[in-house]
């Protein structure tokens, strides 16, 4: 994948098959977490923030994982079957990161969902400015996650 960002590359799990892309959705961190809390859903370079923070929840005792999805459209296309097997039924809530606009983002097998999206017209800047000013660091977003499961 291509981006703007200067971020580094992600090492996929072991166990990842170049398939899972054409699934539209795939865990690509936390697989070994059997009965996550959390699930948090990212596409392109939010999927960095997303490990960062899942990282910062594991370590609070919220398990926690990641799901890629590069192609919303496909991933919801799949049978309840497969997406459970990425979100499965442990999850209070499930994490919207993304870098645009909310809409279009369901809410899967009816758990809570917290979206940390732009829904604003965009600016322009160097990304690590911007990805402060709209929460979308691994430390606020992994904030706003505690403070979700708080209230939730």
């Amino acid at each position: 994948m291509l981006t703007r960002q200067n971020i580094g590359p992600i090492k996929r799990e072991n166990d990842f098959q170049n398939e899972d892309i054409s699934l539209g959705g795939y865990t690509i961190k936390g697989e070994k977490i059997k009965n996550p809390q959390v699930v948090l859903i990212a596409s392109g370079s939010e999927v960095n923030s997303a490990i960062t923070a899942m990282e910062i929840l594991n370590k609070q005792d919220i398990p926690t994982r990641v799901i890629s999805v590069p192609c919303k459209e496909l991933f919801e296309a799949q049978s309840d079957e497969y997406r459970r097997k990425l979100i499965p039924d442990s999850v209070e809530a499930t994490v919207v990161v993304e870098a645009g606009i909310s809409f279009g983002w369901k809410e899967y097998f009816n758990i809570p969902q917290l979206k940390i999206t732009i829904d604003t017209y965009g600016c322009s800047g160097p990304y690590k400015d911007l990805e402060q000013k709209y929460n979308l660091t691994g430390i606020q977003i992994a904030d706003s996650v505690s403070n979700f499961l708080l209230i939730n």
